[in-house]
């Protein structure tokens, strides 16, 4: 039985069981272009899977693999969900506001 995870072609097309809250989409990790290994499982900041999680997660540990704090609100929601995956995503000293201008002396 699979919940809350990212299931490639969805769990419907698999030999699992949808336990529910599964999702069919690309998780969009970080680029990796000079990664020894080729792999880097962090998420980028338009991921799906990002506070998509079970807080109630069985063994969920108390922090990811890059050490930070697993429950978070990562995205600044008012709500803190763990994120699918095994690193959170977080924004740290980032500011989602946007600035407009002030144009002086158009229409002159």
């Amino acid at each position: 039985t699979v919940s809350y995870s990212d299931v490639e072609g969805g769990v419907a097309d698999s030999f699992m069981t949808d336990g529910g809250n599964n999702i069919n989409s690309d998780p969009l990790f970080v680029d990796t272009a000079g990664v020894p290994d080729g792999w880097d499982l962090r998420l980028q900041i338009t991921s799906p899977c990002i506070e998509a999680g079970d807080n109630s997660a069985p063994y969920l540990t108390a922090v990811d693999l890059d050490g930070n704090p697993r429950i978070i609100d990562g995205d600044h929601s008012g709500t803190a969900i763990v994120d699918m995956g095994s690193y959170e995503w977080f924004k740290s000293g980032f500011s989602w506001t946007m600035f407009m201008p002030s144009i002086i002396g158009m229409g002159k």
